[in-house]
């Protein structure tokens, strides 16, 4: 696991993320700060000890899409791993709840859920969504993927949810 961890700004500042008490702020950033690699975090109730917050709070967060949690092993997912932390692949350690990273999918817009997607996050090999749609797919899926990939990003730039990176691109 990696001692560096960031925090992306713009989920921070958003309105969904200010709605959370300052205590659950706390408590989402620190179970951020101590996830694994793949952005699962099994020691919740460590986290409430030292931000002294309750059950109540990780509820909280789960209600308002920050988290999920997996049933069978306790741990917790962070939805917006992807776009907090993108480990080098020379630095990263796979989870060791392989059971609940199964169950996890990448979204189109590369956040975590529990909803069946084209790509299975056991496949997704970090980085862009670029990457992780013509590494996880055959060349047919591929084109239709990036054409809907692409299409979901000109929405988000319409939408002012998405601004052009270094190169113009999308």
């Amino acid at each position: 696991m990696a001692q560096r961890r960031f925090l992306y700004r713009g989920l921070m500042e958003s309105d969904n993320f200010l709605k959370l008490t300052n205590a659950q702020k706390i408590l989402y950033v620190f179970l951020v700060l101590t996830a694994d690699d793949d952005g699962i975090n099994n020691n919740i109730k460590t986290q409430q000890y030292y931000t002294n917050t309750k059950e109540s709070d990780v509820e909280a967060l789960e209600k308002h899409g920050f988290v999920f949690k997996d049933s069978d092993s306790g741990a917790l997912c962070i939805v917006d791993w992807h776009y907090h932390n993108a480990p080098p692949k020379d630095r990263y350690k796979e989870t060791d709840i392989l059971g609940f990273k199964k169950k996890i999918y990448v979204d189109d817009y590369a956040k975590l859920t529990l909803n069946e997607t084209p790509i299975p996050y056991l496949k997704y090999k970090g980085g862009s969504m670029n990457t992780c749609i013509s590494t996880c797919m055959t060349e047919i899926e591929n084109e239709e993927a990036m054409d809907m990939y692409k299409a979901k990003q000109r929405e988000m730039h319409e939408n002012g949810n998405l601004l052009p990176n270094e190169y113009g691109n999308y």
